[in-house]
């Protein structure tokens, strides 16, 4: 009876350690009172404050991870961008080497520049003085050309004036020219007289010539008588030895026309009459004068010699 007794609370103790086990394993309450009752409080809230801290240290870790594998992609990128970046700057590296070069050429072609602009300069500063110098001259040169100009104006009203005068000159000249024209057909017609008077009486006087000569003239220019001019030629410019010297004249609206009339006409006739010409008008200041030889006859070599002085030959 003993025994079986024993054996039942053997049976129930087992029981007993099992179910307590099964309770502090499920029942979290029942394990605190059993761990405060141990004296083990103390050490569960230590643990219980150590999973909180590790719960939060979970959630930092899963936190750092994630931050982790950002960095790392963006360590990955960044590398990659370091890589071009390099790429980039040996490239530029290449370039700076280059610009140095060009830099260092440009340094020189400075220097160079420097030195002719300085020498630009003084020659600028010459020309600037030259330039103020140039100035002056030119504010003179304004002045003279406004009187310049004034003069101008007055010569022009002048100009003017002479215009004026010279179309009746020129009208006065046609007239003349027309009037020459009717003197050389006069003595044309007095050629052709000539040439009958020889026809007529053979050898004729110079004298009987000149008579007929006369009153032809006197009709032609329709004035009262055919003038004389004599002079004595004391330095002997004519015949070499001073003598008397006399030509035939006739004026006819201004011009003075020198008159010799012969029977004949040799070279020194020629040279003679000339040189008679030549004295009337360097002693009375006539520049005005047409020479004019009559004659019946006159040799060839007298003819070339009366063209060459100018003198007008009217023959046969």
């Amino acid at each position: 009876m003993a025994y079986g007794g024993y054996v039942k609370l053997q049976t129930s103790i087992s029981e007993l350690k099992k179910r307590f086990l099964e309770l502090l394993r499920s029942d979290w309450e029942f394990r605190r009172a059993v761990a405060a009752e141990l004296g083990l409080q103390e050490i569960l809230e230590r643990m219980d404050r150590m999973e909180e801290r590790m719960a939060r240290l979970e959630e930092r870790m899963i936190g750092i991870e994630k931050t982790i594998k950002e960095h790392t992609k963006a360590i990955r990128e960044l590398s990659e961008t370091v890589r071009e970046h390099s790429k980039a700057i040996e490239k530029l590296t290449k370039r700076i080497e280059e610009h140095s070069r060009v830099l260092e050429e440009h340094s020189k072609a400075i220097e160079k520049l420097t030195k002719r602009v300085e020498e630009h300069t003084k020659i600028i500063e010459g020309l600037t003085k030259t330039v103020e110098e140039h100035t002056r001259i030119l504010r003179e040169h304004s002045k003279a050309i406004e009187k310049l100009t004034k003069r101008i104006e007055e010569h022009s009203r002048v100009l003017e004036e002479h215009s004026k005068a010279i179309e009746k000159l020129t009208r006065a000249v046609e007239e003349h020219s027309r009037a020459i024209s009717r003197l050389e057909r006069g003595f044309r017609r007095l050629s052709d007289r000539i040439n009958a008077l020889g026809a007529r009486w053979g050898v004729v006087s110079e004298r009987t010539v000149r008579r007929g000569l006369h009153r032809f003239l006197k009709e032609y220019f329709g004035v009262a008588s055919v003038g004389k001019w004599r002079f004595y030629d004391r330095e002997g410019l004519v015949y070499g030895y001073p003598a008397y010297v006399e030509i035939d004249v006739i004026v006819k609206d201004n011009v003075h026309y020198l008159v010799e009339v012969r029977s004949s006409v040799s070279v020194g006739d020629v040279l003679v009459f000339d040189k008679i010409c030549n004295l009337y008008t360097e002693k009375t200041g006539i520049e005005s004068v047409k020479k004019v030889m009559i004659t019946y006859y006159i040799r060839e070599k007298a003819l070339e010699a009366a063209r060459k002085y100018g003198i007008e030959v009217i023959t046969s």
